[in-house]
Formats: structure tokens, sequence, C-alpha cells
């Protein structure tokens, strides 16, 4: 995992989440939240373009913002995947309660305003889509996922 470079600035406010720098698919240099940066660039590694996202928000939400239906699909399915395997995995090991992996907990949602005026994209009114779950579910997922890279030797 690259290095912590810090907080960043959301919304002219500086944020207390640690936030390593990483490249997105497309090139640009982004800082991600700590906690999820395994989960973004796992979804960056599957083809999904992401515009934004927190590790928790203030209501204890992460959240990942998509400018179209299909990312958030092709995430949601993805995730949702995943989430399943680590839950037959924990109820083979007794890890883990099956709470922590409640998919009926996430939420798909769709606007025109991003949350950060920062986040809007030039041109007509354009619909963005996010992706939220407490944020216990994004870090769980964040661990699996550099778990499964690490068993897979990736």
């Amino acid at each position: 995992m690259p290095q912590v470079e810090g907080s960043h600035v959301a919304n002219g406010r500086t944020r207390a989440h640690e936030a390593v720098r990483l490249t997105s698919p497309g090139g640009t240099p982004a800082l991600i939240d700590t906690t999820i940066a395994p989960l973004i660039q796992h979804l960056w590694d599957l083809g999904v373009t992401t515009l934004a996202s927190c590790e928790a928000y203030s209501d204890g939400r992460a959240r990942i913002l998509f400018g179209c239906a299909g990312d958030l699909e092709q995430a949601h399915v993805a995730l949702h995947d995943l989430a399943t395997a680590e839950v037959r995995a924990s109820a083979l090991m007794h890890a883990r309660a099956e709470s922590d992996w409640a998919v009926a907990a996430w939420a798909k949602l769709w606007f025109t305003t991003p949350p950060e005026p920062s986040q809007r994209l030039d041109g007509p009114t354009t619909l963005y889509y996010e992706l939220s779950m407490p944020a216990a579910h994004a870090a769980n997922l964040a661990r699996a996922v550099s778990s499964t890279s690490r068993r897979c030797g990736t």
C-alpha cells in the first residue's frame, strides 16, 4: 500500500481521515481514505470508475460516488460477491458475525447534486450514483480485498 500522506481537503474543510495517494486507471493521482484504499483499488482493477469516496461520513456510513449507473451496479455486484464469500469463510471459521456483512444495510442512491461542489461535472444536469454502507462494512471489505490479494500473491 502507498505511504500515508495525511488528511485531505474536501468541500473546503480538512477531513480527519488519513489518505494515501493512488493513481486512477485514467492516470489521475487521487487521495483515497486509507481504510478503504484497497477497496477502491479493487474496484478500479475491475474497470469500475469512481468519482469520489469517503471511509466514514458524520453519519457513520462509507460512500463511493459513481458517474454512471453501470459502474454503481458493477461495484455493488462485485462487493456483494466478496461479502458473500467472506460470510461463507467466516461461518466455517466462526471468526465474524454475519451482521458484519449485512448487505441489506447497503444503499444505492442517485441524485443530481454531488455531496461536494468539487465533484460536479461540467455540462448539463448530471445524475450521480452512490453506494453507501456502514463504515464497518467498508473496512471489512477492504480487509477482505487485502487478504485475498495476499493469499493469491498479487
